[in-house]
């Protein structure tokens, strides 16, 4: 396979890789630099999630005409998460943000 990144810091030093993924199937490669060593890898793929990433790119909710429920992430691969919505007549806004394992604003 093609070899999409590598991380290399020297001695002791943790290591860690955070990259966008297409589908498909990949090598986590770990090899000696020097010397004998034990190491602890962790692997994760959190799927790209549906919001936009911009205000261009943003969710198309439509026409707030009920409560509408949506779940995502955000993270350090996909900081920010836009959505898009109409009111059809002045109206007072109701925004929950609940559900946390993490700080996030909105």
């Amino acid at each position: 396979g093609t070899v999409i990144t590598t991380a290399a810091a020297t001695g002791t030093t943790s290591e860690s890789i955070t990259r966008l993924l297409s589908t498909g199937t990949y090598y986590a490669r770990v090899y000696q630099s020097s010397g004998d060593t034990n190491y602890s890898l962790s692997l994760n793929a959190t799927p790209v999630d549906s919001a936009g990433n911009t205000t261009a790119t943003a969710r198309a909710v439509g026409t707030l005409t009920a409560t509408q429920s949506f779940s995502d992430w955000v993270g350090s691969v996909d900081t920010n998460d836009y959505y898009s919505f109409n009111v059809g007549i002045q109206s007072n806004l109701t925004l929950s943000l609940t559900g946390l394992t993490a700080n996030a604003d909105v």
